[in-house]
């Protein structure tokens, strides 16, 4: 006999969900239920036959609205496995070992205590080495949370670096394009200017040529008059 026979509990007594209490039976000296009473006219009765079968219908509507609810709840809400007791039978049988118990048992009831005792500090110490562990995993998981926002601070601070060299590029590059646009400016201009002169360089030339002629007519006239007069 396994120690899983202890645990289960006294069978349940299965109660039909359709039953309905018995009414105790009639005495002799009343009449039975619906027997006219001699001598009185019952005008009640299609009243109460008709409110019998209301209360029928209300019923027989709870009873499905109670079924279907029912229904409802059972799949919204998963069955608890630990309140299935052949399950909890194979597990018990499954995780005790019956030879260890029957040789506890034989063991010595002092050396029994102590051992018992050391079983609780092994386990208590077990669950402070446990909590060590978690306490270093949190632990580690903050220097690691903290090593990382330093990364992610130092990528920023680059970051900002590259934007202000980049926009500093930019507008060096603006810049140079403005210095560009303003020399082709002036080549433009300065070339406008040569055409222009060089339109005006056969003009003054005649003009400069016809000023020669008239210097030169004058200062031979000249020359006449102070023959003459010398």
């Amino acid at each position: 006999m396994s120690l899983a026979a202890s645990v289960q509990a006294a069978p349940a007594i299965d109660v039909p969900s359709d039953a309905e209490p018995t009414a105790p039976p009639a005495s002799s000296s009343s009449p039975p239920t619906g027997a006219p009473i001699p001598g009185v006219h019952s005008t009640e009765a299609p009243i109460v036959e008709r409110g019998r079968r209301r209360k029928s219908v209300a019923h027989r509507v709870s009873g499905r609205r109670a079924a279907a609810d029912e229904s409802l709840s059972s799949e919204e809400e998963p069955e608890n496995p630990f309140n299935d007791r052949d399950l909890i039978k194979r597990l018990i049988d499954g995780c005790i070992l019956l030879e260890v118990i029957k040789r506890i048992d034989r063991a010595d009831p002092e050396q029994r205590v102590w051992d018992s005792l050391g079983s609780f500090l092994k386990i208590g110490h077990q669950l402070l080495a446990n909590i060590e562990a978690i306490n270093r995993a949190r632990r580690d998981a903050i220097q690691a949370e903290e090593h990382r926002r330093a990364e992610v601070a130092h990528l920023r601070e680059k970051t900002a670096e590259v934007v202000a060299l980049q926009e500093a590029l930019e507008k060096e590059k603006q810049a140079q394009e403005e210095k560009k646009q303003t020399l082709e400016d002036t080549v433009r201009t300065a070339e406008v200017g040569i055409a222009n002169l060089m339109e005006q360089i056969p003009v003054l030339v005649s003009e400069a040529g016809g000023l020669a002629v008239e210097e030169f007519k004058a200062s031979a006239e000249m020359r006449d008059l102070n023959v003459r007069f010398g």
